[in-house]
């Protein structure tokens, strides 16, 4: 979403897949070696990525592994001082997009995916980040709803978290 949205330019990019730069918290440390502050525009806000506290952020997006088992303890001591949570199961792809595991990691996490964005991604190829429809590789996932609004994707989350 960085590079997508404006927050770093392509020859950063390049200069970050050269380098070897794989996760985001590699590029993180990276941005702020070269006194970056990560930041992007999507279509309706200016979102500034920050390292602080849950309770001071206007927005948490918890980014938790399919493919790892302990969810709920995880996301429950992160989530206690979070304002308007957006949850994201990432690395999809690694358990081939099972709805069954899916479901599981939901129903661990204790949370109502009726108040609580809980959005299946893979980040690695981007599916359920931006695009409005979900992936067609989650045929099941029929998108999260809050606030009396709705949608598939982390773009449209935090375009309910943060106001239209």
């Amino acid at each position: 979403m960085l590079f997508k949205y404006g927050g770093i330019d392509m020859m950063t990019m390049q200069r970050f897949q050269q380098e070897g730069v794989r996760t985001y918290d590699q590029a993180s440390r990276k941005l702020k070696s070269l006194k970056i502050a990560p930041s992007f525009d999507t279509p309706k806000h200016h979102v500034t990525i920050v390292d602080v506290s849950a309770s001071e952020a206007d927005c948490t997006i918890i980014v938790l592994s399919a493919d790892t088992v302990a969810h709920g303890i995880a996301a429950q001591s992160l989530f206690a001082a979070a304002k308007q949570p957006i949850i994201l199961i990432n690395k999809m792809d690694g358990i081939e997009w099972s709805e069954e595991q899916f479901q599981k990691i939901v129903q661990e996490l204790g949370y109502n995916p009726e108040n609580v964005p809980i959005i299946p991604i893979s980040a690695l190829k981007g599916d359920n980040i931006t695009d409005r429809l979900p992936s067609p590789k989650s045929p099941w996932y029929k998108g999260w709803k809050k606030n009396g609004q709705s949608g598939t994707s982390l773009l449209e989350a935090l375009d309910v978290a943060l106001g239209s």
